[in-house]
C-alpha cells in the first residue's frame, strides 16, 4: 500500500512482478530510461486504484470538513489532491458521496500551477462553506461561485476573478491575508466581512450586512453619510454598515444636527473615545448604537449629548474648544462622572479667554451612588475651571459627590451630598424630608497632604453665602403616621449642613435666611415644632416637641361656627318654602313661584349614588423580610439566605427586601412553590440569576427609588415580577443570545406602574398571567443605555404580548401597546384604558365581564383614539346579583372610542346567556362608536324620548291632561243645563196656549 509521494527504479535486468495498491492522495513516480522498458513495465506491474485509504476514509467520513490541494507537495491533512500537470476540475476530484455531513470545504493552491479554471457551481456544493487559500500569491484564478449554492466563501491570500459575476450569490463572504476578488459587486454577497482596506473601492452600494473592521481610523459624521479612511458611505447606498473598532474617534462635521444611524462595536481593549465637534447639538437620531468597554475614557469637545449611551462614562476629558452653552433639559446621573480638566485649552496662545466654567443644562438630577467630580486646575484657567450646575436636585435616599463645583439658582436636597464645591450668592437651597428620610450636605475638609497633589480644587465654606435656606415637609399628610413621626423626630438632633472643622463656619449667617413649608401645620408656621441651631459649625434640627395626637385634624371654633350657620339657613329656606306650598294649595288664586317649585324638587341631602356598592379588591397579603446577603436560595415554600430561613403562608406573597447592596446573586436548586420575590435596595440593585432547576420560579419586585437590573442565562427561565410601587425592572440576557422574545412566567401590580426594560434584540415581550389590583399600568421599553441613561426623549414603547389578563374588582387599569391571546376577565367596577396599540385574537380571546344590574357601571374598554380592527372569539358580560323586573334596566355601554371599526364584530360575539341582557348593537354617541347593551332589541324614539324627559316636564304633561279633562266637564255641564232650561220653557208656553184656546169655547 502506498500512500506518500514514493520512488521506484527499475533497471533493465528487473524482472520482479509487483501489484500496487494507490490512493487518490498518493503519489507513485516511475523514472523509466527507455521507453520500451516503460511500456514492460505497465503490463508487469498490476495497478488497482482505490479512492481513499482507510485512514482518510474514516477521517472524511466522521468529520464535517474535507481538503482539496493543488500542489506536488501534498501536505498530511489533505484528504483529496491533483497534480499540478492535469487541473481536473472540483467535481472530478470531489464526488457528492465525498461531501455527505461535510460543511466545509478547504481549497489549497500553489503558485505553481498558474491559471486554473474552478467551478464551484454545482448542486453537490448547496449550503458548503468554502476556503480558498493559496500558499503564495500567484497569478489571478478564474472561479464560478453559481447563484446561492455554496454558503459562505474565504478568499485567503489569493487573487481571483469571477466568470459569472453577474449571476454569483453567497450567503457570506471575507477575505483574509490580502485576499481579493477583482471584479466583485455588491450584488454577490449577503454579508460581508473583513478589514475596511480589503473592501473593494469598486462597490459603490450594497443592501447586504457589511462588517468592516476599522481599527482605529477615525470616523466623520455627515448629514446622510460617513467618511472613514477618506471614503465616504452613503447611508442610503450602504443600509447595513456595521463597523467595529479598537479605539474610537468620531467627528460631526460643522453644521450637522442630524446624522445617519450607523452600528458600532468595540473591542476589549477600547479605552479611549474620542468625540470632535458639536455632538450636544446632534438631536437624531434618538440614539446612535454604539458599545463601549465599560471602563473607557470619553475625550470630548462637546458634553452633555443626547445621541449616546455613553454619557456617564467612569472619566469625562474636556478637550478645548469645548462647547458649554445650556441646554434646556433634564439630565440624570446615576453614577460618579469624573470630568477632568487636564487638557483643557491645551495649546492655546490666549489661555485668558478661555471660559473658565462649564455650564451643565437648567436641571441636573443626581440619585444613587452619583456625582460630578472635577480633577486639576491647569494654567488654561484663570482660575480654577469649574462644573457649573444651573438647578441641580440629589434625589432621596442617594449618595452624591460634588468636587470643584459651582452650585447657582437652586440646589433641592433629598439625599446625602458631600463634597468641595461652593455655592453662588444666588442660590436658593431645599431641603426637603419626610418621615425616616432627613437630608444633609457636608463640607469635607482636606487635609495639606491632600493640597499638595493639587488635583482637584478646595473650597472654604466661609468663603460662599446663600441667598436662603428653605426645610419643607415632602408630604401632604402625617394621618395615620403620628406616632412613627414622633418616634423619628424626638430626641435627636439632625445635622442637615454639616461644617464641623472650620474655624469661620457660615453657620451663623445661614440662621436669618432659613424659612419652613409644610401643608402639616406641625412643620411651619406658629404650630411648628422644630428649632434650628448652630453647634461647633453645624447646622442642626431639632424637633423641640411631640406632635399632639388629640388635637390633629380638629376642625377650628370658626369652622364650626360656619357649619351651623349654614345648617341653619338651610333649614329656613326649606321651612319657607313649604310655608309658601301650603298657602298656596289653601288660596288657589295664589301662584306658586318658580323658585319655590325648584325648591321642592331639589333635594336637600345627597342623592343615591348609581354606582355599584363594591368593595375594591386591594390584593393579595404582601410580607416584607429584609436581608442583608449577597446569596439568596430559594426554597420549595420560601427562602434562605444564610442569615435566616423563613417559609410563607399559604397564598402570600414574600418578599425579600435587600438592605443596601448593589449585587447579590439569587439561586434555586428545587422547585418552588411558594411566591416569593426579590426587592432591589433604594440604592440600585444588579441581581444575578443562576438555577439548577427547570421548575425554579424566580421573582422580582420594583424598588420606586432605583432600577433593578436582573441578569438572566436564557430566555426560558421563569421570571415572575411584582409591583406594588411605581419602578423599573431591567431584565438582560447574555450577549450572545440572539432570541428576539422574552417571556415571563407572571406579572403583577398592585395600586402601581410596571415598567419592564429589556435588551436592544428583544422585539416582543410575553406575559403568560397578568393580574392587575386597584390602579395601575404595564409597559415595556428598550434597554436605553448600558449603565446610564439621558433623560431628553421619550422612549419606544416595546409589544407585549399577554395570555390571560385579569382585573380584579374596582381596577382601574392602563394598557401600552398589548395584545390579549387566550383571556380578558374584567371583574365588577373595573375599567380598563388603552394607549397606542391593543388588539385581540378573534380565534381565541375570550373576554368575560361581570356587573351589577340595575346600576349605572362604568365602560369596561376605553379605547379613546386607538384604532381597533380586531375582535374576541367571545363576549359575555354576567351579572352578580340580577333582577327580576327588567323594566329597571338601563342601557349598559360596555366599550367605546373614536376608531372603533370593529365594533359590530364585538357585538356579534356577544353570548347573552348569563345576564338580562340580550341584545348588542353600535351605537354613536359624542364623537365616539361605543358598543351598548340592551334588553330588547328595538329602542323606538318615542321610548327614548320619554325615558329622557324630567320629573318637572311630566309633572307638567300630567297638569295639562288634568285641566283638558276638567274643560270637557264644565263645557258639557253647562251644554246640558242650558239644554234643561229651554225645555221647561217650551212646556210651560205649550200649557198657557192651551188654558187660552179652552177659555175662547
Amino acid at each position: 500500500m502506498i500512500s506518500q509521494k514514493n520512488w521506484f527504479i527499475f533497471s533493465s535486468g528487473s524482472h520482479l512482478k509487483f501489484q500496487f495498491t494507490f490512493y487518490k492522495c498518493s503519489r507513485v513516480y516511475i523514472r523509466c530510461q527507455q521507453k520500451k522498458m516503460f511500456l514492460i513495465l505497465i503490463g508487469l506491474l498490476n495497478i488497482k486504484l482505490s479512492e481513499t485509504p482507510p485512514n482518510k476514509q474514516a477521517q472524511i467520513r466522521s468529520g464535517e470538513e474535507i481538503k482539496l490541494c493543488y500542489t506536488y507537495d501534498i501536505p498530511d491533512d489533505c484528504t483529496h489532491s491533483d497534480e499540478a500537470y492535469y487541473g481536473s476540475p472540483i467535481v472530478d476530484l470531489i464526488t457528492e458521496d465525498d461531501l455527505v455531513g461535510v460543511t466545509k470545504l478547504t481549497i489549497y493552491l500553489t503558485e505553481d500551477f498558474g491559471s486554473l479554471d474552478l467551478s464551484l457551481d454545482d448542486d453537490i456544493f448547496d449550503g458548503i462553506d468554502v476556503t480558498l487559500e493559496c500558499s503564495l500569491r500567484g497569478d489571478t484564478h478564474s472561479f464560478s461561485l453559481g447563484a446561492g449554492k455554496i454558503n459562505s466563501f474565504v478568499v485567503d491570500s489569493c487573487t481571483i476573478s469571477l466568470n459569472d459575476e453577474n449571476t454569483a450569490k453567497v450567503n457570506s463572504l471575507s477575505f483574509e491575508n490580502n485576499g481579493e476578488i477583482t471584479n466583485l459587486k455588491g450584488e454577490n454577497f449577503e454579508n460581508f466581512n473583513g478589514d475596511i482596506s480589503q473592501f473593494p473601492s469598486s462597490i459603490q452600494s450594497s443592501n447586504g450586512a457589511i462588517n468592516l473592521e476599522i481599527g482605529s481610523n477615525p470616523i466623520t459624521f455627515n448629514s446622510d453619510s460617513w467618511t472613514i479612511k477618506n471614503r465616504k458611505f452613503s447611508a442610503s447606498s450602504f443600509p447595513n454598515l456595521h463597523l467595529s473598532f479598537s479605539s474610537l474617534s468620531l467627528t460631526v462635521a460643522d453644521g450637522v444636527t442630524s446624522v445617519q444611524p450607523l452600528s458600532l462595536n468595540a473591542s476589549n481593549i477600547t479605552k479611549t473615545v474620542t468625540l470632535k465637534g458639536d455632538w450636544k447639538s446632534v438631536t437624531s437620531p434618538s440614539r446612535l448604537d454604539i458599545t463601549i468597554n465599560d471602563q473607557a475614557t470619553v475625550k470630548t469637545e462637546s458634553w452633555p449629548y443626547s445621541i449616546f449611551d455613553f454619557v456617564f462614562p467612569k472619566r469625562l476629558i474636556l478637550n478645548y474648544p469645548f462647547t458649554a452653552t445650556p441646554i434646556n433639559s433634564e439630565i440624570t446621573f446615576t453614577n460618579e462622572v469624573a470630568i477632568d480638566f487636564e487638557n483643557y485649552g491645551a495649546g492655546q496662545e490666549d489661555i485668558y479667554s478661555i471660559s473658565e466654567e462649564v455650564i451643565f443644562p437648567s436641571k441636573t438630577v443626581f440619585s444613587g451612588q452619583s456625582g460630578i467630580i472635577g480633577k486639576y486646575a491647569p494654567v488654561s484657567c484663570f482660575e480654577p475651571c469649574l462644573i457649573s450646575l444651573s438647578n441641580a436636585i440629589i434625589e432621596a435616599n442617594s449618595s452624591v459627590k460634588f468636587q470643584q463645583t459651582l452650585i447657582k439658582g437652586q440646589l433641592e436636597v433629598k439625599g446625602q451630598l458631600s463634597g468641595y464645591f461652593k455655592f453662588d450668592s444666588s442660590c436658593d437651597i431645599i431641603f426637603k424630608w419626610k418621615l425616616n428620610q432627613m437630608p444633609q450636605i457636608t463640607y469635607h475638609k482636606c487635609d495639606d497632604d491632600e493640597l499638595d497633589g493639587y488635583d482637584f480644587i478646595y473650597y472654604d465654606p466661609s468663603e460662599t453665602d446663600v441667598n436662603s435656606i428653605k426645610i419643607v415637609f415632602d408630604g401632604e399628610s402625617i394621618d395615620g403616621e403620628i406616632d412613627e413621626y414622633n418616634n423619628f423626630l424626638n430626641n435627636q438632633n439632625f445635622t442637615i449642613f454639616s461644617l464641623s472643622g472650620y474655624d469661620d463656619s457660615p453657620c451663623e449667617s445661614y440662621l436669618s435666611k432659613i424659612t419652613f413649608e409644610s401643608s402639616v401645620p406641625y412643620f411651619a408656621g406658629s404650630s411648628n415644632i422644630f428649632e434650628v441651631k448652630c453647634d461647633s459649625g453645624d447646622l442642626q434640627l431639632i424637633a423641640s416637641k411631640s406632635i399632639d395626637v388629640e388635637t390633629e385634624n380638629t376642625p377650628t371654633r370658626e369652622q364650626d361656627e360656619q357649619t351651623t350657620e349654614d345648617s341653619q339657613s338651610s333649614k329656613e329656606e326649606i321651612q319657607s318654602t313649604k310655608e309658601e306650598i301650603q298657602e298656596t294649595q289653601e288660596n288657589p288664586s295664589l301662584e306658586m313661584t318658580t323658585s319655590s317649585y325648584e325648591a321642592i324638587q331639589t333635594p336637600t341631602e345627597a342623592p343615591t349614588n348609581t354606582q355599584p356598592e363594591v368593595n375594591v379588591d386591594e390584593g393579595p397579603e404582601v410580607t416584607e423580610k429584609g436581608s442583608s446577603s449577597t446569596e439568596i436560595n430559594l426554597t420549595s415554600n420560601g427562602f434562605d439566605d444564610g442569615n435566616q430561613k423563613y417559609e410563607a403562608k399559604d397564598d402570600q406573597i414574600l418578599v425579600v427586601k435587600l438592605d443596601t447592596q448593589t449585587e447579590v446573586t439569587l439561586k434555586a436548586n428545587e422547585k418552588t412553590e411558594a411566591e416569593v420575590y426579590v426587592k432591589g435596595s433604594s440604592l440600585g440593585t444588579s441581581i444575578n440569576v443562576e438555577t439548577a432547576n427547570e421548575n425554579a420560579v424566580f421573582g422580582i419586585a420594583t424598588n420606586k427609588d432605583a432600577k433593578t437590573i436582573v441578569n438572566i442565562p436564557d430566555n426560558d427561565i421563569n421570571i415572575n415580577v411584582l409591583s406594588t410601587e411605581t419602578g423599573t425592572i431591567s431584565l438582560k440576557t447574555k450577549e450572545s443570545n440572539q432570541k428576539t422574545e422574552l417571556q415571563l412566567n407572571k406579572g403583577t401590580t398592585i395600586n402601581s406602574n410596571l415598567k419592564i426594560e429589556v435588551g436592544s434584540n428583544i422585539a416582543l415581550l410575553k406575559i403568560v398571567d397578568f393580574n392587575l389590583y386597584q390602579t395601575g399600568k404595564i409597559f415595556a421599553t428598550k434597554e436605553s443605555s448600558k449603565a446610564n441613561t439621558i433623560q431628553l426623549l421619550a422612549e419606544e414603547n416595546l409589544p407585549v404580548e399577554i395570555q390571560s389578563a385579569h382585573f380584579l374588582s374596582g381596577s382601574r387599569a392602563t394598557l401600552t401597546n398589548t395584545k390579549v391571546i387566550s383571556r380578558i376577565d374584567a371583574n365588577v367596577n373595573s375599567s380598563i384604558f388603552i394607549e397606542e396599540s391593543f388588539s385581540v385574537n378573534s380565534s381565541s380571546t375570550v373576554v368575560s365581564m361581570k356587573f351589577i344590574e340595575g346600576k349605572e357601571n362604568p365602560i369596561v374598554f376605553n379605547f379613546g383614539n386607538v384604532r381597533i380592527n380586531s375582535y374576541p372569539k367571545s363576549l359575555s358580560y354576567a351579572a352578580e346579583t340580577p333582577i327580576a323586573n327588567q323594566s329597571n334596566l338601563k342601557t349598559q355601554e360596555i366599550a367605546c372610542g373614536t376608531s372603533f371599526e370593529s365594533c359590530e364584530s364585538w357585538g356579534n360575539a356577544f353570548q347573552s346567556s348569563e345576564t338580562s341582557y340580550t341584545h348588542a348593537k353600535c351605537v354613536s354617541k359624542d364623537g365616539q362608536t361605543c358598543l351598548t347593551l340592551s334588553v330588547t332589541d328595538d329602542n323606538s324614539e318615542g321610548d327614548e324620548a320619554k325615558d329622557n324627559l324630567s320629573p318637572g316636564a311630566i309633572a307638567g304633561i300630567v297638569i295639562a291632561v288634568v285641566v283638558v279633562i276638567v274643560v270637557i266637564i264644565i263645557v258639557i255641564v253647562v251644554v246640558r243645563k242650558k239644554k234643561n232650561d229651554n225645555n221647561s220653557d217650551r212646556s210651560v208656553s205649550e200649557k198657557d196656549s192651551d188654558d187660552i184656546q179652552r177659555d175662547m169655547i
